[in-house]
């Protein structure tokens, strides 16, 4: 805001530069590997290197054990979305198919394979973050019910 000598009222500043953060998260999504100048190879292409590669210590096994929890949840998260929406998660994000060829291949318009997207990721976004679907759907309830819960979602 300040580069681009924007003032706004102070109840407006939140909700502009939470659209800015948005807007700025969707650009990168849809940035692909390829898009943004990395290759992709196998570890079976490289395995003299990896094999190379020094020994890690407790606090890498750590952080190994967070992401494969954390990717064991985004896989449940995926196995609970409706069909369309992880058909379409996969088809842009996993086959990395343009939105307009997701669209060809869903036969739906890329406007919503685009809501499709959106909604998936929205929701594995949050999912991701708890242990079970349970956990998550409670601990939002809870948090909704909390008092001036209405007000921080502003």
């Amino acid at each position: 805001m300040l580069s681009a000598d924007k003032c706004l009222p102070v109840d407006e500043e939140r909700p502009y530069l939470h659209q800015v953060v948005r807007s700025v998260a969707a650009f990168a999504h849809r940035t692909t590997p390829q898009q943004a100048g990395v290759r992709l190879v196998s570890v079976e292409d490289c395995r003299d290197e990896v094999e190379s590669l020094p020994a890690r210590d407790r606090a890498d096994h750590a952080l190994d054990d967070e992401r494969r929890q954390r990717l064991a949840r985004l896989r449940d998260a995926l196995n609970e979305l409706p069909e369309r929406q992880r058909q379409a998660f996969v088809l842009h994000r996993v086959q990395e198919l343009t939105l307009e060829q997701t669209a060809e291949r869903m036969d739906i318009t890329v406007r919503m394979v685009s809501r499709h997207l959106s909604r998936a990721l929205s929701y594995c976004e949050i999912r991701v973050r708890y242990a079970s679907a349970e956990q998550m759907r409670a601990l939002l309830r809870a948090d909704e019910q909390r008092p001036g819960a209405a007000e921080n979602t502003r």
